[in-house]
């Protein structure tokens, strides 16, 4: 098996991403042995498949046990908790940090190292000639005639992620289909969690449905889709922490919403939606 992601949620603060890795190897090396040597070369290549998420619990009443696994959806790993036959979630109780607090840390192995590409290599010149057309209407304003091309692509290629992106981000343009645009966008998202744009999309579509005060929203407070849209802003810096125009945007959110610059917000938006 292969270690392809890592969350580690603790009490009170959040874990640098150094201390992550060192966490990390050294529950490798405690627990699988042999599988060390394996996660230093990829560490050591910087192999995108072993990402790390990490974050501290801002709500006292909060355990790292029980919200672990809201943690892993909220980051955009809900995929690896549906998928029992592709992927194995390993849960990890320890104490870290000075002083200790408790840390809990998952661990996401991939069953088979090699990725099935399902039948998707075909349909890839398919899903091309789609995006451009429907890219096509959006550079004319017919945004109508581009959700259609979207959805049609949809219909014939169910859950592809760009697609999704695409139809979301169009769907933002029409104020009706803000509830829409936020659920395509979230799809996409949590089909591809290391893409930074979806982050940040679904991020702006969140705060856009919040401070529509014209739209109802059931289900949530408009304050827990701000916060979420703060996660999802953490994550997509953490995915491209070079992007200025980005690290602005993720600053003024925090300030709007009084958060510190080292912390992060940690919500169970996922779990009240």
């Amino acid at each position: 098996m292969l270690l392809i992601e890592s969350y580690i949620l603790r009490q009170h603060t959040r874990p640098t991403m150094e201390e992550s890795t060192l966490l990390v190897a050294h529950i490798m090396d405690t627990h699988y042995g042999g599988m060390l040597e394996a996660l230093k070369k990829a560490l050591d290549a910087g192999s995108e498949l072993q990402r790390q998420n990490c974050a501290n619990l801002m709500k006292p009443d909060l355990k790292v046990g029980q919200e672990i696994r809201n943690f892993i959806i909220s980051s955009g790993g809900e995929r690896y908790l549906n998928n029992p036959s592709q992927y194995e979630v390993r849960v990890h109780h320890l104490e870290t940090g000075d002083p200790p607090e408790d840390t809990c840390i998952a661990l996401v192995f991939q069953r088979q190292v090699a990725l099935a590409r399902d039948d998707q290599e075909g349909d890839d010149d398919q899903i091309q000639v789609i995006l451009q057309r429907g890219q096509r209407w959006e550079h004319l304003g017919h945004w109508q005639d581009a959700i259609l091309c979207y959805q049609m692509g949809l219909d014939k290629i169910p859950g592809h992620p760009e697609l999704l992106f695409r139809l979301g981000s169009v769907q933002m343009r029409i104020t009706p289909q803000l509830a829409a645009a936020c659920e395509s966008l979230k799809k996409a998202y949590e089909a591809s969690p290391d893409r930074a744009e979806y982050a940040r999309q679904l991020a702006h579509c969140f705060l856009e449905l919040a401070d529509r005060t014209d739209i109802e929203i059931r289900g949530v407070s408009r304050q827990d889709l701000r916060n979420h849209a703060l996660v999802l802003l953490e994550r997509a810096a953490a995915l491209e922490p070079a992007n200025e125009a980005l690290l602005r945007e993720l600053g003024s959110l925090r300030k709007r919403l009084g958060i510190e610059e080292d912390d992060i917000f940690f919500t169970d938006f996922e779990r009240e939606a």
